[in-house]
């Protein structure tokens, strides 16, 4: 399913309504994530949306959403895939999906979301997206070649976050020291650009995968 960049206006009165109906309703607990994401860039003085619209009433994700529900793959051709719009919908997404599964009473153990990105300046820029869920109970972690690796690892003890943001290379290292167990990610959002990026992310993704195997052949055995 490929994704277009928001192109038109939304004219209706009510934006939460309009938010239930356009996306066979929202939870309320999706719309607070939304909502703190927003506050916490208005506070900074970081984001100006156009006619001050409420993050939840945005056409790619609403669209995002419907995908994400339906349990179909999204490519998402327009380049812009790390706008702030669209890093909000995404970890709010995820943490609706978690808040879900633990009403269900299952358990989320190890992240959840896994973002790869090209740059220390790129993790910064998501991880601090994703910080204001950290009052909706969502940890956020951003591992890169900027800090030491050993304040990483610590800061991995110190906490079990539902959200990993980091360049390839580190979480190689990370996973090669057995310091994070990845297998249990579920949701991959990849904000590499070029083909030396690109082939980090494959390697990631494989690494996830055999991970992943392993995990379930020990519960098999």
């Amino acid at each position: 399913m490929e994704i277009q960049p928001d192109g038109k206006k939304v004219n209706v009165l009510g934006h939460q309504e309009q938010a239930c109906e356009s996306s066979d309703c929202l939870s309320k607990y999706l719309i607070l994530c939304l909502k703190a994401i927003k506050d916490a860039l208005h506070h900074d003085g970081t984001y100006n949306s156009e006619e001050d619209k409420p993050l939840f009433v945005n056409t790619w994700g609403l669209e995002f959403w419907k995908c994400y529900s339906a349990r179909k793959d999204i490519l998402e051709t327009s380049g812009s895939s790390s706008d702030v719009e669209q890093i909000a919908w995404i970890a709010s997404t995820a943490a609706d999906v978690i808040s879900r599964r633990e009403i269900e009473g299952i358990l989320v153990a190890g992240p959840f979301l896994l973002f790869l990105v090209p740059s220390k300046e790129k993790a910064l820029k998501v991880h601090s997206l994703c910080k204001p869920l950290k009052g909706q109970g969502i940890y956020a972690v951003s591992l890169h070649p900027g800090a030491s690796i050993d304040h990483q690892i610590s800061g991995l003890q110190s906490c079990e976050p539902e959200f990993l943001v980091s360049t390839p290379e580190r979480l190689l290292q990370l996973v090669s020291l057995k310091a994070i167990d990845v297998s249990g990610v579920l949701m991959l959002v990849n904000c590499l650009y070029n083909l030396k990026f690109l082939l980090l992310h494959i390697m990631c993704y494989f690494i996830l995968m055999v991970k992943l195997l392993c995990y379930l052949f020990k519960q098999v055995s």
